[in-house]
């Protein structure tokens, strides 16, 4: 039914038009636009998608490979904040950070003293991915090893294996 009176509408108008060279060039017009703005929506939309999927895809290659060559776990900040009970007990501050005591949830037997980084600016970033890197690599037996850092906005932490009973100098941390 509206179709029927759509097309007598357009029948009307095409009878009271009087030069359908016009309205054949304006239907022309429209129907290349309309086209065209078909095509360009069909082209748009999976390119925009692929985009995407690729910047997301490249956030994780990044996220992944910050620190490609350690063994070090990753914490959030929320398991190395539980950890040492809100960051309350410490063992010693330095030019760079308070070292807190803690016990990792998934280990109540270890351990763990906790570095929590003073200064967070964005040139700092270079160096705390070789800090974590550099520090990771490193296995000596005089050496206190690297378990795990946190990088999460303005909270950077690295995580290392607490020793009792032996002479450790929080200052060479």
């Amino acid at each position: 039914m509206i179709a029927s009176v759509w097309l007598l509408s357009i029948t009307l108008t095409i009878s009271r038009c009087p030069d359908k060279s016009t309205l054949i060039l304006v239907g022309s017009v429209l129907l290349g636009s309309s086209v065209f703005f078909n095509l360009f929506l069909l082209l748009a939309i999976p390119a925009a998608a692929l985009f995407f999927y690729n910047k997301k895809l490249m956030n994780i290659q990044s996220v992944s490979s910050k620190f490609p060559t350690t063994s070090v776990r990753t914490y959030s900040y929320k398991e190395l904040e539980e950890a040492n009970g809100g960051f309350k007990e410490i063992l010693g501050r330095g030019a760079f950070g308070t070292v807190y005591k803690g016990v990792l949830a998934s280990d109540a037997r270890r351990f763990v003293a906790v570095k929590k980084l003073y200064k967070v600016v964005q040139e700092g970033e270079k160096e705390f991915k070789t800090e974590v890197t550099v520090i990771g690599q490193t296995h000596h037996r005089n050496l206190v090893g690297l378990l795990g850092y946190c990088d999460q906005g303005v909270h950077r932490l690295l995580s290392k294996r607490k020793v009792f009973g032996e002479h450790v100098s929080i200052s060479d941390w």
